[in-house]
């Protein structure tokens, strides 16, 4: 099987970045080539002698998580912030945390799945979670699955999302291949040429599903399924169309 590599975006950001919060006002330092799990090289801004709690929140209040990840460091006080979020196809648990002390946090996950790739679990669990935010960029054929477990074995949620050529999109309930259509929309959702915004909620057996990115605006399906199901993982898929894109907001 030929490797296949993932596209490395890396956000440069210019001047100096001040901490206004309980930590003291220090000044986030550049890292040029920072080795770690999302990417081999990864421009990143660096903070000393913070605990973890201030590293979550001097991160959100510099606004420096769109589409960026952080980790922190309990032992020698260390916040990084990185210029992307990357998650590998068949994530591993052990894959998250290279190394023990380390805590990694994403607000977005950006990846790419190819035609022919099995059902891959994003690797973040959502279990307190009811409603999910997503880009796709595609041609035809993405499929979002809420599931109970991190495989399709599992009991679960199937948004079939411009599928037949990108005519149609279809809500399922199992990940069984020509089940029942419960709620579907008619139209084109997709384009490999950018990005489309969905997002997606659930309350016990109901799924939502609308365009934008505004939960309850543009609904384009709507059913309260016959089974109801413990949402824990995001399953993602792509099928007749070479790649898709994703961009996963958590």
């Amino acid at each position: 099987m030929a490797l296949r590599k993932f596209h490395i975006i890396l956000f440069f950001l210019s001047g100096r970045i001040i901490v206004n919060s309980s930590v003291e006002q220090q000044t986030w330092k550049v890292m040029d080539a920072m080795n770690d799990i999302f990417t081999q090289k990864s421009v990143s801004y660096h903070l000393s002698n913070v605990a973890c709690t201030e590293c979550i929140y001097a991160a959100f209040r510099t606004k420096l998580m769109n589409e960026k990840s952080f980790s922190c460091h309990q032992e020698n006080h260390t916040c990084l912030i990185y210029s992307a979020c990357h998650v590998k196809n068949r994530l591993l648990t052990s894959e998250w945390e290279p190394s023990e002390g380390w805590k990694h946090f994403c607000t977005a996950v950006h990846t790419i799945t190819f035609d022919g790739d099995p059902w891959i679990n994003i690797g973040f669990l959502i279990t307190r979670r009811t409603s999910i935010r997503l880009q796709i960029k595609a041609t035809q054929d993405a499929y979002v699955g809420l599931a109970s477990g991190n495989t399709t074995a599992s009991s679960g949620y199937w948004n079939l999302l411009g599928s037949w050529s990108n005519t149609k999109s279809c809500l399922r309930d199992g990940f069984v291949y020509g089940s029942t259509c419960y709620s579907t929309s008619l139209g084109s959702r997709l384009s490999g040429a950018q990005f489309s915004n969905f997002w997606i909620k659930w309350q016990s057996s109901r799924i939502e599903v609308g365009l934008g990115e505004i939960f309850g605006h543009q609904t384009i399906m709507d059913y309260t399924l016959p089974n109801v199901y413990q949402i824990n993982h995001l399953l993602i898929r792509n099928r007749y169309s070479p790649q898709c894109e994703w961009i996963i907001y958590l």
